[in-house]
């Protein structure tokens, strides 16, 4: 067979890895991502959990603040989601604080109704 003295050299000194090398990388990099994707699902989850806390521990804070400003705790209210836009029954929100449903929105506990 001929061949161009440069091109032989080259594919000699060329040097790359073999398929076995290569499945040995990917089979190393699976058992990396197996011992490393449950221990961040963990976290996600642990994560999650103390926010929940948080989050639990602000509605208590809130709630003592209503105890202290109105020396009572709040009365169950009717909140619904609002849609910004589209709103399918096309109440307002006036309408909403009359019929007694505070939006979430206002960030306001409502005022005991006796």
């Amino acid at each position: 067979m001929l061949m161009l003295p440069g091109f032989q050299r080259r594919l000699r000194s060329q040097r790359g890895f073999t398929l076995i090398e290569l499945l040995i990388v990917v089979a190393i990099i699976a058992i990396l991502a197996a011992i490393l994707i449950p221990n961040f699902l963990r976290a996600r989850a642990q994560s999650q959990v103390a926010a929940t806390k948080g989050n639990l521990k602000n509605v208590a804070t809130a709630l003592e603040s209503y105890f202290v400003d109105f020396a009572q705790y709040p009365l169950t209210a009717t909140i619904r989601r609002r849609t910004t836009c589209c709103n399918p029954t096309g109440r307002t929100a006036a309408r909403d604080r009359r019929a007694g449903m505070w939006p979430v929105a206002t960030g306001r506990i409502p005022p005991a109704v006796v």
